[in-house]
């Protein structure tokens, strides 16, 4: 695997992860139940997922996740929750474009984004 590909791949394990604590953040701050359940199912979802990507690369011999302190988190209302996890779209779909030749790989990016979008709907249409 390209070296920028793996730094983007990585990247993005790490984001599930804090995409994982802000959805918790949020399910805990909304005031809307249906926001609270489709928050609750995606930061549930999100920890499994980073897991799973970072052991398909390292099954496919790739390297494991960089791990970097560097690494920071802010925190947001949950009326930002909507923006953000559009955005965070925008980034699985960026690398998911630099990976279209390990489709095993862009099985899991799919799958990502399937929960997400089925997230978005419910904090769209039901909240």
């Amino acid at each position: 695997m390209d070296p920028k590909v793996q730094v983007a791949v990585n990247g993005l394990i790490q984001q599930c992860m804090l995409m994982a604590a802000k959805a918790h953040q949020w399910h805990l701050a909304t005031r809307s139940y249906a926001a609270h359940v489709a928050l609750n199912e995606l930061y549930d979802y999100l920890p499994d997922a980073a897991d799973k990507l970072s052991e398909t690369c390292q099954g496919a011999g790739l390297n494991p996740l960089a791990i970097t302190d560097k690494v920071t988190i802010t925190f947001s209302s949950p009326d930002q929750a909507i923006k953000e996890i559009e955005a965070f779209m925008v980034e699985i779909e960026a690398v998911r474009k630099t990976v279209t030749d390990m489709p095993w790989l862009d099985n899991i990016f799919q799958d990502i984004q399937g929960t997400i979008y089925g997230t978005l709907y419910k904090l769209k249409r039901l909240s």
